[in-house]
């Protein structure tokens, strides 16, 4: 099946790199070549909320809460003003050491995130329409 086309014109997707089973690893985006690591799913969500923030698509259309505070909830990835070093096909050279997924967030309704995850390892795509149906979907796929 493969990486959808429509992930690759995404302003915003950005490829994630799972390195251990707390849901650890790398994220990649395409304004810049230096990853940004994260600690857990919680660490994750605030980083695609916040390229999405920055690229300013999709637009929020509530203000997200968040249950833990990860510190990262006021910072900036750098990307607002600046242009692409590459497209979302380019970042598929980086591996994680148990998953690597490409996220493309195409919707913010509901405080959650909706849109299209890549799993690189199976070579599919498929919808998610919130941050559990993400979440149960890279459990599945680290998990095999």
């Amino acid at each position: 099946m493969g990486m959808s086309d429509r992930i690759n014109r995404m302003p915003g997707s950005v490829l994630v790199c799972v390195d251990n089973e707390k849901f650890g690893g790398k994220l990649y985006h395409c304004f810049s070549e230096t990853p940004v690591e994260f600690c857990d799913l919680p660490d994750l969500f605030v980083l695609l909320e916040r390229v999405a923030d920055e690229v300013g698509y999709p637009e929020a259309k509530t203000r997200p809460r968040f249950f833990k505070k990860t510190g990262r909830e006021d910072i900036s990835l750098g990307i607002m003003g600046q242009a692409k070093v590459c497209f979302p096909k380019d970042l598929l050279v980086h591996k994680g050491k148990i998953g690597t997924f490409m996220i493309s967030v195409i919707s913010r309704d509901f405080s959650s995130l909706q849109g299209l995850l890549y799993n690189q390892m199976a070579d599919v795509t498929v919808n998610f329409d919130s941050e559990v149906h993400l979440t149960r979907i890279i459990n599945e796929a680290i998990t095999k």
